[in-house]
């Protein structure tokens, strides 16, 4: 197309040489469209991707988008990688741009298959292994230069595969970073051409949950030059060595651990790090600390119990994340054993500590305000999920499904050898695809068959056989099909889930009835306690923090489509 000829001539008037392997028509994605980059089949995937996301999930909070480079600017993006393909598609649907993720070039020749990364844009990256290791060192990332030849976006994980933690996952992978030294090499005659590297963090608050909220975040981008060559001793002799040579060999590696360091550090600011304890056991050695993560919870709740009114997704998170790091040093374990034991207290007698807060500062209500609260309470859940029968019986079996898989991932999560756990949520990064593909497929069934039903069955019952009969049946079909069915489906489970809320709420007011007076004031005692230790380790940067205010922090903190922010 256009776009792609001025490129190229461009890089032709410019002095680029365009060297390499041609890549195999068949691998090639469609013509360029629309805004010069992203291609037909890939803004198709893309508002599938973007329509299930917004459904499964309470909303994604995109903080300095406008960090992405502009169009026609090669750009590596490199990005946490803990929710298995949710975080591509989360990715595809934030990003202004268009972002092309790597894959093995084997899933081009499957039937369907082929034609999804295809059509999405994939990049096809050839592993020996794979072509019996007759592959030399340019035909292995042929497809990666040549996108970048033509301006686009590369999507890679530095952590490699996905796995769920609190941390990241180290050391990073460096082959793909060799990539970046090949493409200013092959290009150093072009003392403009650059590749910018733009990291990018993704947090999720509930991973697999239904309506639970996103950040994802975009760092500061830093360029990969000639002139960032030239610092790790890179000549104009250097391009025309071989790769094996060994001066190529070692500027190569120099510039490659300067680029991990950066990269370690700018995706741990942006994402959760949450590093192993002193002495972890094989499961925290790969997992990370989650003892650490949930009393960083528990301590930022203490110390701000009124989230919804006082925290923005942003400031929570950063609060969060600086409170569990804080209290996994070795001076503030006596403090993080409070909090834990305060924490395990509460959950043995059934309270949050929302409902200590409140009597702490409004004392205990009386026994009868509580029990008539209590019946209230029962009473609304009740009639909502009343109301949600009609709708559950219609999407029960897909929740039997998707339960009954859940299960069997967890339960296969856990990995014990010679009496000891080495893993205790292996594959719990496929636990949010299993519940959303399978949920917008199902309801994407649902809704089209009660759309040709009414288109089948409604000139019959109007008495009109004939084009007057199947214009209105067409009409009150797609009317059905895409808003009242899928409204009525979404309406129920949203009743069903505040039918849940409202009799667990029952429950909790019956243990805040029930608890013995010297235990409340045991709870209460030891949360003013913790109070006044967790507030001095709020320093001053993180102070200025929670005072300062950006466009994320104006965001609307409730929503029919967004948790509480009590489930923070």
């Amino acid at each position: 197309c256009g776009h792609c000829d001025s490129l190229t001539k461009a890089a032709t008037r410019k002095g680029c040489r365009i060297v390499g392997h041609k890549m195999s028509s068949s691998h090639r994605a469609p013509c360029c469209s629309g805004d010069g980059e992203a291609y037909p089949g890939y803004r198709f995937i893309r508002g599938g991707f973007r329509l299930a996301m917004n459904i499964f999930y309470g909303g994604a909070a995109v903080c300095d988008a406008s960090n992405c480079p502009p169009i026609g600017e090669p750009t590596l993006l490199c990005f946490n990688h803990m929710n298995g393909l949710t975080d591509s598609m989360m990715l595809m649907t934030v990003c202004p741009r268009m972002v092309r993720f790597i894959a093995m070039d084997s899933l081009w020749k499957m039937p369907i298959i082929g034609w999804l990364v295809r059509s999405a844009a994939a990049v096809p990256v050839k592993r020996p292994k794979d072509h019996g290791g007759g592959l030399d060192h340019g035909q292995t990332q042929e497809a990666v230069l040549e996108a970048w030849d033509n301006g686009h976006i590369i999507g890679v994980s530095p952590e490699g595969a996905s796995t769920v933690s609190t941390m990241q996952s180290k050391p990073f992978k460096k082959g793909f970073q060799h990539w970046l030294v090949d493409a200013v090499l092959r290009h150093w005659e072009d003392e403009d051409f650059k590749i910018t590297v733009l990291t990018c963090g993704m947090v999720y608050l509930h991973p697999w949950s239904w309506r639970s909220e996103v950040m994802v975040r975009f760092g500061t981008p830093f360029v990969v030059d000639r002139t960032f060559m030239q610092k790790h001793g890179a000549t104009d002799l250097t391009r025309n060595l071989d790769p094996s040579d060994e001066h190529r060999h070692a500027v190569s590696r120099s510039a490659v651990n300067d680029l991990c360091q950066h990269l370690e550090q700018a995706i741990g600011e942006l994402a959760i790090n949450v590093s192993p304890p002193l002495s972890p056991d094989p499961a925290e050695e790969k997992e990370g600390d989650w003892a650490a993560l949930r009393s960083g919870i528990v301590a930022a709740r203490i110390l701000y119990p009124e989230v919804a009114e006082e925290l923005s997704l942003r400031k929570w998170i950063e609060l969060v994340k600086h409170l569990a790091n804080e209290l996994q040093k070795a001076e503030h374990n006596v403090l993080d054993d409070s909090v834990q034991d305060y924490y395990h207290d509460l959950t043995k007698h059934g309270l949050r500590d929302l409902q200590v807060h409140e009597v702490i500062e409004d004392d205990r209500p009386g026994p009868c305000f509580l029990f008539c609260h209590m019946l209230l309470r029962l009473q609304q859940s009740f009639l909502l999920l009343a109301c949600a029968i009609p709708g559950v019986v219609c999407w029960m079996p897909l929740w039997l499904f998707v339960s009954l898989f859940e299960c069997v991932l967890v339960r296969k999560g856990r990995v014990v050898k010679d009496g000891q756990v080495k893993r205790r949520g292996y594959n719990f990064d496929l636990l949010a695809s299993v519940k959303l593909l399978p949920g917008f497929l199902y309801l994407s069934a649902v809704c089209a068959t009660a759309g040709i039903l009414t288109l089948l069955w409604l000139p019959s019952l109007i008495g009109h056989a004939g084009w007057i009969g199947w214009s209105v049946g067409l009409a009150a079909g797609l009317l059905v099909a895409g808003c009242i069915v899928p409204g009525m489906l979404l309406l129920s489970m949203r009743l069903c889930e505040c039918g849940i809320r409202a009799a667990l709420t029952a429950w909790e007011v019956l243990c805040l009835l029930c608890i013995k007076d010297e235990d409340l004031q045991s709870l209460t005692a030891a949360r003013s306690q913790l109070h006044e230790l967790l507030a001095p380790l709020l320093t001053d940067k993180e102070q200025a923090l929670l005072r300062s205010e950006s466009p994320l922090d104006s965001a609307p903190r409730r929503g029919i489509w967004k948790r509480l922010k009590a489930d923070w």
